[in-house]
């Protein structure tokens, strides 16, 4: 064998193993899983190791009385909510815990939901526990706003201990729009949104919105946001208001994935104030 043939072999031989070692060496992170009494997961809780951006599949059940209600923690993508079936990308350390909520059925007074043959209201966020999951939204964001945990201003008629309170400003003509980072595919049901807001508060408008993923005639995805028509504005009535969005309508394949509020600017002059949110529910019509 010629020296240059010996040469050339040598150094695909050196390039194969630095290449095997390179693939030998892939950054590994850990999935920390977790999971409330009511349920399962799978991959089972416990610490997991996987290859970097390895996306791994999730899958939730829930036991006989009890419900999914949530993923805490690092954001899950959701694949199929009515079958429990989510996923996560392993791009970083990851920490995940499944909620499973007991399901209960308290029978109300007449008129009220929980009546024997009235839907059953649920509840998709309070504030108890903290304001976690809320933030600024960067697409459509202008003005400024802070959120806060209040524990001395919350809905009285709800019985409620906390809320979310909203400081902001904007100028003449801007939007203050924030939502609740949502990582599952919500039901298609109307929502009930609590809300206060104080005489002093100075806004053009104020609305709440439900924002969707849906196909448009091409097949392409779209984000409308809802309601498009008869839109719950509020005004500053100085006073605990539900606002109600009924997203019962929906295309069938849309899925929602934020729930929030826009504040909009007089268009005259510069804005600020502060609001209050508390209790977010909805009902699924029968």
């Amino acid at each position: 064998m010629s020296k240059r043939k010996l040469f050339i072999s040598v150094l695909l031989i050196l390039t194969l193993v630095f290449i095997l070692a390179a693939c030998d060496t892939a950054k590994e992170y850990t999935l920390k899983i977790s999971a409330t009494e009511g349920g399962t997961v799978n991959p089972k809780p416990g610490p997991h190791k996987y290859k970097e951006n390895t996306v791994v599949d999730l899958k939730v059940t829930a036991d006989e009385g009890y419900e999914f209600s949530k993923w805490e923690g690092d954001k899950v993508a959701v694949v199929d909510a009515e079958k429990g079936e989510y996923r996560i990308k392993m791009d970083g350390n990851k920490s995940i815990k499944a909620v499973f909520v007991e399901i209960t059925e308290e029978p109300g007074e007449p008129g009220e939901p929980g009546e024997p043959g009235e839907p059953e209201v649920k509840t998709l966020i309070d504030f108890e526990e903290g304001i976690e999951g809320w933030i600024i939204d960067d697409d459509m964001n202008q003005g400024d706003a802070t959120f806060f945990h209040d524990t001395e201003k919350a809905d009285p008629e709800i019985d409620s201990t906390a809320s979310l309170r909203v400081e902001y400003s904007l100028e003449k003509g801007q939007v203050v729009t924030c939502y609740f980072d949502n990582s599952y595919n919500l039901p298609h049901a109307i929502y009930y949104l609590r809300v206060f807001v104080p005489s002093d508060a100075d806004f053009g408008y104020f609305r709440p919105y439900i924002q969707v993923v849906e196909k448009d005639e091409e097949g392409n995805d779209t984000y409308p946001l809802y309601p498009k028509d008869n839109v719950p504005y509020l005004d500053n009535i100085n006073a605990w208001r539900t606002l109600e969005i009924d997203m019962t309508g929906i295309p069938e394949d849309a899925q929602i994935f934020k729930i929030g509020f826009q504040i909009g600017g007089s268009g005259e002059r510069d804005g600020t104030g502060t609001f209050w949110v508390d209790d977010i529910t909805y009902v699924i019509p029968e």
